[in-house]
């Protein structure tokens, strides 16, 4: 019986892990993603300084422990490596990209429904497919140079090499899965117990590779692994045609030891007993890398074909479900072909892609935790300090959302929008920015400056929504909710949706009643969107 344990991998220091083996250039390139064989070789030098890998124990572990290739870990979503056959038109995606549509998200084409004749791969690496869209991920990356002097030649001159490391960044988390023999549940508990700091990739001795390791308890079944990682993976309905997909690099032999480039069909037929035949693929090639530092050699290179190929085989007859679920089973629950230990092999069956992307990368999740900060006078003394500092930014903030606003009339979407008419002059525009201050002073006002007030509020401007309004609210509607609280329900509920925000929470975090708050914050958007529109007319 095996088990299985997810790790997950905090980068401390940058990590270099070489891509395209020794090469005479003075830059090198790294992996996207932290290799099973990486994982590997760091375990297993870690059990020699534990005592635990000797000439009893070495072949349990050497042939007993598969380490999976570790991928990107962000918000809380698990990505793994982008299919092939889902594409894109590069010009249409790059318009997407642009802003041109102001969609969230493009939709894909399926190559094996042939229904568009786009070509262009996705742009991101990898993909998360647990929610409605795919979402794509890229891995934040760093040059760094390094000057190394040496010595050579019968006079002993010195000579000096200039190159760069490309690493991946720091602060970046990545998970991965270790299925092992229940025998060796003893050393890998000690093993993994606790935060395990390990040193990953090349050049560890000139600031990369720096880790730090925690792990889940064992996990007993490949579906407890999917659930914990957040992958359980919606699937294809078709029960007369399969979709494999190498979520790693995977290497196949045929019965006579040679690189074959698809799943062997005798992989197939051992699983559920039944023939299948390759209909259609979409696959790319690679090749093994590695070092190995004890011997201080490379390991020999082979061709095999890289994560995010995808295969279609099709059976004579429709599967049972049961039949299928076995054969998923079956090619999931362990990596399948050669080198399985290091990370190769790993399969998935009958993935459900969705066929829309999210354009843009999730950002990460840091919000601003203000009951923390102001638990203590100190505390709010300093906050005050740096709020004072930041009108600037509040000033940005408030223009942001004016152009956000203001964009929402080219939409469908007829409440969520500010319309400042082209009819409007500068005078009038003025005489609006005029009143929004006077609520701020009214106190000291006189008479006269109330009657002009009632003045202003019956020219047709004030009470004409198509020349001016918030959330369909004119200005006389939205005047009477900052100046005397009158109850309306469009403009609260907008308001506290946008102090809600970071920002929001941020610069408005001394007005602690809500209401006060949220008049205050609808004046404020006001006042900056009636003075863009009146320097435009300028």
């Amino acid at each position: 019986m095996h088990l299985y344990r997810i790790i997950t991998i905090e980068s401390l220091e940058p990590i270099k892990i070489g891509s395209g083996g020794n090469k005479s250039t003075y830059s090198e390139p790294t992996k996207d993603y932290i290799p099973g064989t990486t994982i590997r070789g760091a375990l297993i030098g870690k059990l020699v300084r534990l005592k635990f890998f000797n000439d009893k124990t070495k072949q349990d572990f050497l042939l007993g422990m598969e380490c999976y290739n570790a991928y990107p870990y962000f918000n809380e979503n698990y990505y793994i490596p982008a299919p092939l056959h889902m594409r894109t038109d590069k010009h249409e995606w790059r318009k997407a990209k642009a802003g041109v549509e102001k969609k969230k998200d493009f939709e894909l084409s399926n190559m094996f429904c042939n229904d568009k004749a786009e070509k262009n791969k996705l742009e991101f690496p990898f993909v998360n497919v647990s929610g409605e869209f795919l979402k794509g991920k890229k891995i934040k990356k760093e040059y760094r140079m390094h000057h190394f002097m040496y010595k050579s030649g019968s006079e002993d001159k010195e000579k000096e090499n200039l190159f760069r490391y490309e690493a991946i960044c720091k602060g970046q988390d990545f998970k991965a899965i270790i299925r092992y023999d229940e025998k060796l549940e003893k050393y890998i508990n000690v093993l993994l117990t606790g935060n395990q700091i390990v040193y990953l990739g090349g050049s560890k001795g000139s600031g990369y590779g720096k880790s730090c390791i925690t792990s889940t308890e064992p996990i007993n079944d490949i579906k407890g692994v999917q659930k914990e990682l957040g992958i359980g993976f919606s699937r294809e309905e078709s029960r007369k045609d399969i979709f494999i997909t190498c979520l790693s690099d995977c290497l196949f032999r045929n019965e006579f030891g040679q690189p074959i480039n698809h799943v062997p069909e005798e992989l197939i037929l051992n699983g559920i007993h039944k023939t299948a035949k390759l209909e259609k693929q979409f696959i790319q090639s690679a090749k093994t890398e590695g070092y190995n530092t004890t011997w201080r050699a490379r390991y020999p290179k082979e061709t095999t074909i890289k994560a995010g190929s995808i295969f279609k085989y099709s059976f004579e007859e429709e599967l049972t479900a049961n039949e299928v679920n076995s054969l998923i089973e079956y090619l999931e629950k362990k990596p399948v072909g050669e080198r399985t230990c290091e990370g190769y092999g790993w399969l998935g069956v009958n993935i459900k892609y969705p066929k829309k992307i999210l354009i843009h990368e999730e950002r990460a999740k840091k919000d601003v935790d203000l009951d923390c900060l102001l638990r203590s006078d100190k505390s709010k003394k300093v906050m005050e300090i740096i709020i004072s500092g930041m009108d600037e930014a509040k000033e940005r903030w408030l223009k942001m959302l004016f152009k956000q606003l203001i964009s929402e009339k080219e939409t469908h979407n007829t409440q969520e929008k500010i319309v400042i008419s082209n009819a409007l002059n500068k005078h009038q525009l003025r005489n609006m920015e005029e009143l929004l201050k006077y609520v701020k002073t009214q106190d000291n006002e006189d008479d006269t400056s109330h009657k002009r007030e009632d003045i202003l509020m019956e020219r047709h401007y004030i009470n004409d929504k198509n020349l001016f309004s918030l959330y369909e609210c004119n200005f006389k509607e939205i005047y009477r909710f900052i100046n005397n609280g009158k109850i309306n329900n469009k403009l609260k509920n907008f308001a506290e949706l946008k102090l809600t925000s970071q920002q929001g929470k941020l610069f408005y975090y001394k007005d602690i009643d809500k209401e006060n708050a949220s008049k205050k914050f609808i004046k404020e958007l006001l006042l900056a969107s009636l003075y863009i529109e009146r320097m435009r007319r300028a």
